[in-house]
């Protein structure tokens, strides 16, 4: 590695060289991830990771929905180093969704939610040594990586790299990465969810997954007491510091902890905050108030009991926050950084916390962790006054919705017969309606074993709610159209075909030259009116998935030179149309009709848009099982902007030309029905080049 006083980066980028606690790590990865929405700050992000383990290579995976494929999306690495995604772009033809198939190993561990620790490749166990070649090709020297995860479930990999020395690994380093890997599990969610939804649904679904992976991931134990001091809740991570389980500490009264003082008490039962810092004494834990797995004596906790209350001030639970310090007693500064962005994901979540007193029949609402502007878009005073019955509070809900929520939900939960149910309502406030998803939990029982405190937490969800609605009815008129247009174009088609074939006869019927220039005209455009609405028909059969494929070994070679051959009449005098004869026959497990339509309508396209110089067809083997179709042509070029939107339907980079705009889409997606991947490169002026892949078997 360079003794150079930076670490310099493949893209320019450059961190200065100094030894980063992680601390100072974690902080810089957070801000980075987030609070910017460049992707530009991912790269620094890895950046920030790969100075912190001081290695050449960090990159991020992705794995997407049901783990079927993976993909390398982010890295960063150092100056004079060989890239992850440059190396699988060569070695696979791409670094993205990437199968089992072509990695094993990596499959297999990641599946299984394992760490990858390869300290030397000399030592690599017997499993991975179908991954050995892969590693030495890419001059890997160790290798760690590890799982990041959400809400239980593995969604992608953070993964550090030497090249130029082996590493031992230790416990601290997979530790670190691990804790570094939680800050990556959120964006890696988002990426996951990028493609599927549109930013309205993606900040909405963001401020959720948010909220939950800080409560299930963050290194702080989280207790959630009713306004009698009795534990209703706590996270897993306050399991872990307690060393418990939860059947065992559940209902434990927080006034009857030996470890706080009595002084804190004093506060905690005045309604006001309470910051400790203590030895946890296990042995008289054990003794006087609960059971515990711990070996230790002590653990040196710091924590924080926050009261919760209406909007009268009154105290309806407390939240009590727990972080084991007993490692590292400089991590306080680590604790406050965590409980403030705790806070600020129930600020920014657009929810808030609620308590139903079956036995006196009232209603009590909390927003001490909330900012109504943000939960309601506006500021709401309050939704019922403090000591509302539940009738007042149904007769908010509308009335469509009444039964769904009541009669087969909240009935059901207060008399006994089940602990808990989730609903998705409309709720009057403030002289609007706006759509509710609540969490109901029974937490605290009668004597005889009735409900007598139930516990909500209510997420405003309207904006999705509108959303999917707009969705709805974006499909249906979606089918209204496609109908519409096969309808017509059956219709259309009919006269067009005696039209055509009218002007044909014309054409050689009259020997005027004047009637057979028209009769052409007629002729011509005739056609092209009727290839638009047979291209328009053939679209929606696509969309609506009437198209068959019939697959079987095709020699591509006779099929080039047909297309070629069909479209030389029609091609300028001052541009070449060829395809290189000299070409060896490639079979292809295809449908033969379909590939030569999607060579056509590309040929086509170059034919309009190039008015001299040159258009080839040529095609290769890709990495023995793909082969690949180029077309290059000198045309007219398309900007970055032209190119995203290229393979849209109707989309049509100048108007000069005839066609609505539907061969490309049409193209693409005859390409991916046939398991393939077609893309464009291009340059205003200077030509376009179009790939299109497709698997050999």
């Amino acid at each position: 590695m360079s003794t150079d006083a930076k670490y310099r980066f493949n893209n320019g980028y450059f961190l200065e060289k100094k030894k980063r606690s992680l601390r100072e790590c974690l902080s810089q990865v957070a801000d980075l991830l987030f609070y910017s929405k460049e992707d530009a700050a991912v790269t620094e992000a890895l950046a920030e990771v790969l100075a912190f383990f001081d290695v050449e290579r960090a990159y991020l995976g992705i794995i997407h929905t049901e783990a079927s494929h993976i993909s390398f999306a982010y890295e960063a690495v150092l100056e004079g180093v060989g890239g992850v995604k440059s190396f699988f772009d060569k070695y696979f033809s791409s670094h993205l969704n990437l199968t089992a198939e072509q990695l094993p190993w990596w499959f297999s561990r990641l599946k299984s939610e394992q760490d990858i620790v390869v300290n030397n490749l000399d030592d690599i166990s017997m499993e991975a040594l179908g991954c050995l070649d892969l590693l030495a090709a890419n001059k890997v020297r160790s290798l760690l990586c590890v799982p990041t995860r959400l809400m239980g479930t593995s969604n992608g990999f953070l993964c550090i790299e030497t090249t130029s020395t082996s590493k031992q690994w230790t416990n601290e380093d997979i530790d670190n990465l691990h804790i570094l890997a939680n800050c990556f599990s959120y964006f890696v969610e988002r990426e996951r969810l990028r493609e599927k939804i549109n930013l309205s649904a993606m900040k909405a679904m963001q401020n959720e997954i948010l909220l939950q992976m800080v409560i299930e991931n963050i290194p702080v134990g989280i207790e959630l007491y009713d306004k009698d001091g009795y534990l209703v809740d706590i996270n897993p991570t306050g399991l872990n510091i307690l060393e418990t389980t939860s059947e065992k500490v559940l209902g434990v009264n927080l006034f009857e902890n030996p470890t706080i003082s009595d002084e804190s008490k004093m506060l905690i039962r005045k309604g006001e905050r309470a910051y400790f810092e203590n030895q946890y004494d296990f042995q008289l834990v054990k003794s006087t108030y609960f059971q515990s797995e711990a070996q230790v004596d002590f653990k040196s906790l710091v924590g924080e009991n926050v009261p919760l209350k209406d909007v009268e001030g009154s105290i309806f639970g407390y939240l009590q926050l727990v972080y084991d310090n007993t490692e590292d007693f400089k991590r306080n500064e680590e604790m406050k950084s965590m409980l403030t962005k705790l806070k600020l994901a129930v600020d920014t979540g657009k929810s808030f916390i609620w308590e139903y007193n079956v036995k006196e029949d009232t209603v009590a609402i909390d927003y001490s962790l909330s900012d109504r502007q943000k939960v309601w878009g506006r500021n709401v005073d309050s939704m019922k006054s403090p000591g509302a019955s539940f009738k007042n509070h149904l007769e908010l809900i509308h009335p469509d919705d009444v039964e769904r929520v009541y009669d087969q939900g909240f009935r059901m939960l207060i008399k006994g017969k089940i602990s808990e149910f989730r609903a998705t309502y409309r709720q009057w406030i403030n002289n609007d309606y706006y759509w509710l998803t609540t969490n109901f939990h029974v937490y605290k029982y009668n004597s005889d074993g009735q409900p007598s405190h139930i516990i909500c937490y209510s997420i405003n969800v309207t904006d999705q709610q509108e959303l999917e609605l707009d969705l709805l009815r974006a499909k249906e008129v979606d089918k209204i159209k496609s109908s519409f247009i096969e309808n017509m174009s059956h219709e259309i088609r009919t006269p067009l075909n005696a039209i055509v074939g009218l002007s044909c006869f014309l054409a050689e019927t009259y020997e005027s030259e004047e009637t057979r220039e028209l009769t052409n005209c007629i002729q011509l455009n005739s056609e092209q009116l009727l290839r638009t609405v047979d291209e328009m028909l053939y679209y929606t059969q696509l969309e609506r998935g009437n198209v068959e494929y019939q697959l079987e070994e095709v020699d591509v070679k006779p099929i080039c030179q047909r297309v070629i051959e069909k479209y030389l009449p029609k091609t300028s005098a001052e541009v070449t149309l060829s395809f290189d004869e000299s070409h060896p026959s490639v079979f292809l497990y295809t449908d033969a009709e379909k590939l030569e339509q999607l060579l056509s309508q590309l040929v086509d396209n170059a034919v309009k848009y190039t008015r001299e110089g040159s258009i080839v067809l040529t095609y290769e083997t890709i990495s023995n099982h793909t082969l690949r179709f180029v077309l290059a042509d000198t045309g007219i070029g398309m900007s970055e902007k032209e190119q995203e939107r290229l393979f849209y339907p109707f989309y049509k980079a100048e108007n000069f030309h005839q066609g609505v705009g539907l061969g490309l889409s049409i193209s693409k997606w005859i390409t991916e029905a046939l398991g393939g991947k077609i893309r464009v490169k291009s340059f205003p002026g200077r030509g376009s080049v179009f790939h299109v892949d497709l698997p050999l078997k």
